[in-house]
């Protein structure tokens, strides 16, 4: 093989062109689950460092995908969908944006509803799982977790059990998603 055709089937001269796509194909997946589990705080110790790094790995992919795919992405950006698509993602991004640069570091509302089901009274919390208080005690029973006879929220059972949270609030719903 002569090294003109080495560095032909080469980005750079340095990565093989056919690893390109599956390279950024599988990293975004890594990407799009771990950012996933963040959005609704699921082992947010353990994923946050993992899903910055492999962000940093994608934004390489993403640079060997658009240099493999140079003259396919020229024609594809022409088209009106695109234009579309990218002007949309960019308005988004910039409201997004433009709420952090004017002090609007909300939470994240999932959380905000998780906290006031944990902490409401028992009784609130069943009627909003569509569920009674009984059922509650028996589903944490089933996991294994013992809730206080005088617990008056899921807080105060999480509080009184010494269980993790995400375990007692997972026992709790867990029937609910079948």
């Amino acid at each position: 093989m002569s090294n003109a055709t080495t560095n032909r089937d080469r980005i750079f001269g340095i990565v093989p062109r056919n690893l390109a796509t599956p390279v950024t194909a599988s990293v975004f997946v890594v990407i799009g689950v771990s950012g996933l589990m963040l959005f609704f705080g699921l082992f947010e110790d353990s994923v946050k460092e993992m899903h910055e790094w492999i962000g940093l790995a994608f934004v390489a992919a993403v640079i060997l995908h658009l240099a493999r795919n140079w003259i396919p992405l020229q024609v594809m950006m022409r088209q009106k969908a695109t234009k579309a698509s990218a002007l949309a993602v960019a308005l988004v991004a910039a409201v997004f944006i433009g709420g952090a640069m004017m002090g609007g570091e909300e939470e994240n509302p999932l959380r905000v509803m998780a906290r006031a089901v944990e902490t409401a009274p028992l009784e609130a919390s069943a009627a909003v799982l569509g569920i009674s208080q009984d059922e509650i005690f028996a589903r944490l029973r089933k996991a294994g977790i013992e809730p206080a006879a005088d617990a008056r929220s899921l807080a105060d059972i999480i509080e009184k059990s010494g269980a993790d949270p995400r375990r007692v609030m997972g026992a709790v719903v867990a029937s609910t998603q079948d």
